[in-house]
C-alpha cells in the first residue's frame, strides 16, 4: 500500500492520530526518508506506544483490526475476536445508527479532500457499564489512489461528558430559578404559582414526587395543597391531612426552620414513609420549610427512588432558595388581598377626589383661558373688562367691579361695573381711602375682604348682597404695590366657597401682572415717540449745518486753489497744504453726512447699470494698488473667470468697495498684504457677486465687532499712522449695501480683517452687450 500524496511525513506529525485527528484538514502521508516507501508497521508501532489503544479498518472488505487496549476499552478480553458488527452492538442503540453511517462515509469523504474520521458515542461494557467514547482516525489511500484503510484511536471521555451533563443540569436549574422569579414578581394567583413551581422542580431537580404542604396552626394540621408525580406508579400525597405530631422528625426539623434531609427512609421511624419505601420504591427525601416573615407558612417535600442518588448540596440550596421566594410569593398574595380590601375602602373617597380634581382641571382651564386674553392685550381698558365679564359668567356672579387707586390724589377710582344681561357699565365715582380706611388696610397687607347683608359707600349698587373684595397687588422687588381691587357681588343670602376664593385670587394676581405689562408698554411708547422726536431733531439738524457749512468750505477750497498758483515761500506752501488737506476733510465729512442722510430719508433713487468685470474691476483697483506699493503693501486682486456682469448702482457700489480698499490701505502695516477678490455666487435665489476685502496685520476685537457700523465709531487703536476719520465710512456702506438689496458683513481673528459684501444683480438677463465694453 503506497500514500500518493506526499504533504507531510507521519514521523514528523504523530500527534495528529492521538489529539488533533478531529480538527486536522489535511492527509497523513508517512514517508520513508530513503525509498520515499510507506511501511504500515511503524505506523502500528507508533500507536502502540501511545498505549491509547489502536485499532483499523479494512474499508473494502470491513475487516475491523485492534489493539488489545482498543479490546479492553469495550471490556472485552485482549485474545477476545472483536469484529465491526460486535462494535456496533457494543454502541448503545440511540448512537448505533450515527456511528455506523461515520464510518460508512469516512471513504467518499477523503476523496472529497477530508480523509478525517471523528464520533462520540455511548458503549455498553461487557459488565454492563454505559461508557462515552471518542473515536477518531484517518483515512490512508492504496496504491490506486482510493480510500483503502482506517486508522485510528479510541478515548473514554465520560468524564468529560458527565462535567458537560453536570453543566447542563445547573443550567436548567438556573433557568427554572429565573422562571420561579419572574413567576413570583409578575403572577398573584397563587394556585397557578404552585402548580408550576411544584412541576418544574420535580423536572428540573429528577424528584419522583414533589409536594407542597400547608401548615394549619389553628387545625393543627398539614395538607398537602399541590403535588407532582413522575409516573402514576408513584402514589400523590394531594389532600393527604398529616396531623402536626411534634414526634415526627420531618415535622419537629420543620417547626424549627430547617431542612430536613435523609438519604434512606429506613433511618426515620415514620412508618409512612418505611411504606412507600417498602411499596413504591421511594428513598432520598427532603424537606424545605416555607416561612412568611419568619412564621411557619408550609413546606416542599421532594423524594426520589431507592435507585436514585442522594440530594445533593447544589440541589438542596437550590430548593431552600425556590422555598424562600415561595414566601415571597405568598406574603405578595396577601398584601394584594388587603390592597383589595383598601381599594373597596377608598372607592367612595376616590370618586369624591375626581370630583375635586375635575372641578380644579375647570378652575385651571378657566384661569388659563383668562390669562391668556388679559396677557394678549396690552390695552389697559380692555384687560379689566375681560376680567369682569369672564369672572362674573364663569362663577354666576350678579356682578363684577373693578376699581383702581390713585395713591397721588388717594382716592379709587371705579373703572367698571359688569353685570349680565346688561354689560359693562362706565361712570367716573371716586371714592377717597379715608371713606374705607379699614378696608384699604387689609387689602394692602394683601388679604381680601367679606361683607354680607350690609351697605358699604366703595359699591353702592349692591347694597346687602354678599360682596368679595380682593385685592390687585403688583409685587416687585419685595414690595408689594396695590393697584386696586376686584369686588364679586352675589344676592342676599348666597356665599362664596373657598373654589371660588381661591379662583378670584389668582385672577386678580394674573390681572396685577397684565396691568403691569399695560403700563410698560404705554411707557415704553411714550419714550420711543420722545426718541424718534430727538432723532428726527438731530437728523433735521445735521442737514442744515452740513448745507450751512458746505458753501463756505466750497468757496474756502476756491480761494486755496487761487493761492496755490501764487509765488510762496516754502513755509506758506506747508501752511496752505494743512489748510487744504483739513478743508478735505470738513468737505469729506460733510458730503457723507448729505450721503446718509440721503439713503435714510429715502431720497436716494437707484441708477442701474451692467458692470463689466474685465472693466470695472480693474479701474477700482488700480488707485489703491498704487497706494499700496508706496506704503510697501502688497496688493492682490482675484476674481472667478467666469464672473458674469453684474445689473447694480455703480457709484453705490464703487463707494462701498472703495470704502472698503481705503481702510485696508489706511490700517495696514508696511509688509503686509491686502487681497480684494471677486466670485460669482447665488444666495436666496438670486445670482450676484460676493466681494470679499482681506487684510493682515490687524485685528479688530472682539468687543469692537458689534459697533463698527455705527455712526461716528472709531477704534483709534488701530489707526496707527494717525490718518483719523470721520466714523461714518462703514455706517454709509452698510446703508449703501441695504439699498442695493445686499450685505455687508465683517469678521476679525488669526490677525486679519475680512469683509464679505453680498451684491445681488437687480436682473436676471444681461444684455447682449454691455455699455462701455470693448468689442
Amino acid at each position: 500500500m503506497r500514500i500518493v500524496h506526499n504533504e507531510v511525513a507521519l514521523l514528523e506529525q504523530p500527534t495528529v492520530l492521538v489529539g488533533e485527528m478531529a480538527s486536522a484538514q489535511h492527509r497523513l502521508v508517512p514517508v520513508w526518508p530513503e525509498d520515499g516507501g510507506f511501511y504500515p508497521e511503524h505506523l502500528f508501532l507508533a500507536l502502540e506506544a501511545t498505549q491509547l489503544g489502536y485499532w483499523q479498518l479494512d474499508l473494502r472488505s470491513g475487516e475491523l483490526s485492534s489493539s488489545p487496549q482498543c479490546k479492553a476499552k469495550y471490556g472485552r478480553d485482549p485474545g477476545e475476536e472483536f469484529t465491526l458488527e460486535m462494535l456496533f452492538e457494543s454502541v448503545h442503540p440511540e448512537d448505533r445508527q450515527r456511528v455506523k453511517e461515520a464510518f460508512q462515509l469516512a471513504g467518499p469523504r477523503a476523496l472529497e479532500g477530508d480523509p478525517n474520521l471523528s464520533v462520540e458515542y455511548r458503549a455498553h461494557l461487557a459488565d454492563g457499564q454505559v461508557r462515552w467514547h471518542l473515536s477518531q482516525g484517518i483515512v490512508l489511500l492504496g496504491p490506486e489512489g482510493d480510500p483503502s484503510h482506517v486508522v485510528g484511536v479510541t478515548l473514554d471521555i465520560t468524564k468529560r461528558k458527565q462535567a458537560e451533563l453536570k453543566l447542563q443540569q445547573q443550567v436548567q436549574r438556573e433557568k427554572l430559578f429565573n422562571r420561579l422569579i419572574q413567576a413570583i414578581s409578575t403572577s398573584l394567583d397563587l394556585p397557578t404559582l404552585f402548580e408550576v413551581a411544584v412541576q418544574e422542580v420535580g423536572q428540573v431537580l429528577q424528584a419522583a414526587r414533589v409536594t407542597l404542604y400547608q401548615y394549619l396552626p389553628a387545625e393543627k394540621v398539614w395538607v398537602g395543597i399541590t403535588g407532582h408525580v413522575r409516573s402514576p406508579d408513584v402514589p400523590s400525597t394531594l389532600q393527604m391531612r398529616i396531623p402536626d405530631d411534634p414526634q415526627i422528625p420531618t415535622i419537629q426539623q420543620l417547626q424549627q426552620l430547617q431542612v430536613f434531609h435523609v438519604a434512606d427512609p429506613q433511618q426515620v421511624s415514620d412508618p409512612f414513609a418505611l411504606q412507600e419505601r417498602q411499596d413504591c420504591q421511594l428513598g432520598p427525601w427532603l424537606g424545605i420549610p416555607v416561612a412568611c416573615q419568619g412564621k411557619l407558612w408550609g413546606a416542599l417535600a421532594l423524594r426520589r427512588l431507592i435507585s436514585e442518588p442522594d440530594w445533593q448540596e447544589e440541589e438542596i440550596e437550590l430548593a431552600r432558595a425556590i422555598g424562600n421566594h415561595l414566601a415571597v410569593a405568598i406574603r405578595q398574595a396577601e398584601l394584594y388581598q388587603r390592597l383589595q380590601q383598601a381599594n373597596v375602602e377608598l372607592d367612595y373617597q376616590v370618586r369624591v377626589r375626581n370630583g375635586q380634581l375635575q372641578q380644579a382641571y375647570e378652575d385651571e382651564a378657566l384661569l388659563q383661558l383668562i390669562t391668556e386674553e388679559i396677557r394678549s392685550s396690552l390695552d389697559e381698558h380692555k384687560i379689566l373688562e375681560t376680567v369682569a365679564q369672564e369672572l362674573a359668567l364663569s362663577l354666576g356672579l350678579s356682578g363684577c367691579m373693578i376699581a383702581l387707586h390713585d395713591p397721588e390724589r388717594q382716592v379709587s377710582v371705579l373703572a367698571l361695573d359688569y353685570r349680565p344681561g346688561e354689560g359693562i357699565r362706565r361712570f367716573p365715582l371716586e371714592i377717597p381711602f379715608a371713606d374705607f380706611a379699614e378696608v384699604l388696610q387689609q387689602l394692602q397687607g394683601g388679604q381680601f375682604c367679606y361683607f354680607s347683608n350690609l351697605g358699604h359707600p366703595c359699591w353702592p349698587s349692591y347694597d346687602r348682597h354678599t360682596l368679595l373684595v380682593l385685592p390687585i397687588c403688583d409685587a416687585q422687588e419685595g414690595e408689594s404695590l396695590l393697584l386696586g381691587n376686584i369686588c364679586g357681588s352675589r344676592p342676599p343670602g348666597q356665599v362664596f366657597g373657598e373654589r371660588e376664593q381661591r379662583l378670584m385670587r389668582r385672577v386678580a394676581s394674573q390681572c396685577a401682572i397684565a396691568i403691569r405689562q399695560a403700563r410698560l408698554f404705554q411707557t415704553v411708547q411714550q419714550q420711543v415717540q420722545q426718541l424718534q422726536e430727538l432723532n428726527h431733531l438731530k437728523d433735521e439738524f445735521l442737514h442744515m449745518v452740513s448745507h450751512e457749512m458746505r458753501t463756505p468750505l466750497t468757496n474756502m477750497k476756491l480761494a486755496i486753489a487761487f493761492l496755490s498758483k501764487a509765488n510762496l515761500t516754502e513755509r506758506e506752501q506747508r501752511y496752505l497744504q494743512i489748510l487744504e488737506m483739513e478743508t478735505n476733510r470738513e468737505l469729506d465729512l460733510i458730503n457723507e453726512l448729505l450721503e446718509l442722510q440721503a439713503i435714510e430719508a429715502g431720497n436716494r433713487d437707484l441708477n442701474l447699470t451692467w458692470l463689466s468685470p474685465q472693466e470695472w474691476i480693474p479701474n477700482l483697483s488700480e488707485p489703491f494698488r498704487l497706494r499700496a506699493a508706496q506704503q510697501n503693501q502688497q496688493f492682490q486682486l482675484e476674481w472667478d473667470p467666469d464672473l458674469l456682469p453684474l445689473c447694480t448702482d455703480e457709484r453705490l457700489l464703487s463707494r462701498v468697495v472703495g470704502e472698503l480698499l481705503n481702510n485696508a490701505c489706511k490700517y495696514t502695516p508696511a509688509g503686509e498684504s491686502i487681497c480684494l477678490r471677486f466670485s460669482q455666487t447665488h444666495q436666496q435665489n438670486r445670482p450676484g457677486w460676493l466681494i470679499e476685502v482681506r487684510n493682515t496685520g490687524v485685528e479688530i476685537p472682539p468687543e469692537a465687532l458689534p459697533h463698527v457700523f455705527e455712526k461716528f465709531y472709531r477704534i483709534p487703536q488701530l489707526d496707527r499712522r494717525k490718518a483719523g476719520g470721520t466714523g461714518l465710512g462703514l455706517p454709509l456702506a452698510k446703508k449703501a449695501m441695504e439699498m442695493l438689496e445686499g450685505s455687508l458683513t465683517v469678521a476679525s481673528h488669526s490677525g486679519q480683517v475680512i469683509f464679505r459684501v453680498w451684491c445681488p444683480s437687480q436682473s436676471r438677463t444681461p444684455p447682449a452687450r454691455i455699455p462701455g465694453e470693448s468689442t
